[in-house]
């Protein structure tokens, strides 16, 4: 995980709504096909219907422990 430092020093581990807004975003981007393949590096060895799938397991994963996606 990266971490980003914000503007007044914490980390994005110390702020679940800046990691919730990011991971929408990207799930957003895996889902519509705009961020699928992504650095090459990242991506290598996975196939695209697999990375999907997890994603979607990961969501319905949120979606059961009371997470919104939304």
């Amino acid at each position: 995980m990266a971490l980003w430092l914000h503007p007044v020093g914490s980390t994005a581990r110390d702020d679940p709504a800046h990691l919730r807004r990011r991971a929408r975003r990207a799930t957003r981007r895996v889902l519509d096909g705009s961020g699928i393949r992504g650095p090459d590096r990242i991506h290598r060895g996975i196939d695209d219907a697999d990375y999907v799938t997890a994603l979607k397991v990961l969501r319905q994963m949120i979606r059961n422990t009371g997470g919104s996606l939304a």
